[in-house]
């Protein structure tokens, strides 16, 4: 690594410069060219990103909308105008079909028009769009696609996994395939047999990455959505395997319908839907300590004010209530706000389309690019 100053040691230059935000590095990285050398070191991306994930001012939201923004929630919070960022993402337009795949390490994948992967650090700009899938969908016929994007620790790289489904041949298997980006290729990996997606709500074919593994909340195939039967399928990225997660334990605990996954700090979270004679509410089930079935918990339920509406938490705010989103699923907004679990109140930060998406992002300065 380049060292700044003869009288310095390198390990302090490298602390001090880890807990710079990313617009102060890259205004650093234009002043000489030891500067740039050290802010570009891939050893350098790993230590600022340690520290980015361990400090909660870090995160921010990113929007699909169009186009798309980066909120400085606890910034909106305070009414502070600069919190909201719009983004120049490639290849994103109105008469694009867009989908996050999802985030990680400060990185954001998305797709666009099924096929188009592209991999992007809304902080430094910088983004890879990877090569077309070797996938040739049949010419009729209902598909399903699951995406899925993480980080592999064990060969230090990024995995995208793209699965196809022939919905109405229940005969066939998911055909899964992997784009490693260290090694700039796609390939075939382990097909699922007998699963496919509940695909009741939108956006539970977007795997969720948590402990070295991408979630999707799934129903066996030949089994009808009326019946609440689901298990979580999980993807080990450095296994390469795929395996189940159950539900059992809660599933019978109540008359409910479990309709989400999503990761809150680093827990696993189910959503469900709780009917009773007082009306239907969400429950968020968190699992306390991961693959341990017996360890899922209720966290909070929020009473239903408007029918199908559905939840996502996203976070802890500095004043200990939870940063949410609320779509009530045939409205055309979705709401961002805080909710109060003591008080049992919703506070509205914004609202925006209900096509858009929601994910949490950490600052870093990874590259995309420089990996292979």
């Amino acid at each position: 690594m380049a060292v700044l100053n003869q009288n310095l040691p390198e390990e302090i230059e490298l602390d001090i410069f880890s807990r710079l935000p990313v617009k102060s590095l890259l205004q650093f990285r234009c002043i000489s060219k030891p500067c740039q050398s050290l802010i570009s070191d891939p050893y350098f991306f790993k230590f600022h990103l340690n520290r980015s994930l361990f400090s909660k001012n870090c995160r921010k939201v990113f929007l699909s909308s169009f186009p798309p923004q980066s909120i400085d929630y606890e910034s909106l919070l305070d009414n502070n105008k600069n919190a909201l960022l719009e983004l120049d993402c490639p290849l994103w337009s109105r008469k694009s079909n867009v989908s996050i795949i999802g985030s990680c390490n400060g990185l954001i994948c998305y797709v666009v028009d099924k096929f188009k992967v592209i991999i992007y650090n809304p902080s430094t700009r910088v983004s890879k769009e990877l090569p077309k899938p070797p996938i040739t969908p049949p010419l009729s016929g209902r598909i399903c696609y699951y995406y899925g994007f993480g980080f592999d620790s064990s060969d230090n790289d990024y995995k995208v996994v793209l699965g196809m489904d022939i919905v109405a041949d229940t005969s066939k298997s998911i055909i899964f395939h992997m784009f490693c980006l260290r090694h700039n290729y796609w390939r075939r990996i382990q097909d699922l047999s007998w699963r496919r997606i509940h695909e009741r709500r939108r956006y539970n074919y977007l795997g969720i990455f948590l402990n070295g593994a991408l979630h999707w909340l799934m129903i066996p195939k030949g089994i009808g959505f009326a019946q609440l039967y689901r298990v979580i399928v999980t993807f080990d990225l450095s296994k390469e395997v795929f395996s189940e997660m159950s539900l059992d334990n809660i599933q019978g605990q109540t008359d409910s319908e479990f309709y989400g996954l999503g990761a809150f700090e680093e827990y696993l979270y189910a959503l469900s839907f709780s009917f009773s004679a007082n009306g239907t509410s969400v429950e968020v089930w968190l699992m306390e300590e991961y693959g341990v079935k017996a360890s899922w918990a209720k966290f909070f339920t929020i009473p239903c004010i408007v029918s199908n509406t559905c939840l996502k938490p996203l976070c802890l705010l500095r004043n200990g209530e939870l940063l949410v989103t609320i779509d009530h699923y045939y409205n055309d907004q979705i709401k961002l706000g805080s909710y109060n679990t003591k008080l049992k109140g919703f506070t509205r930060i914004c609202s925006f389309p209900s096509s858009s998406q929601t994910v949490l992002y950490a600052e870093s300065v990874v590259n995309p690019t420089a990996l292979m």
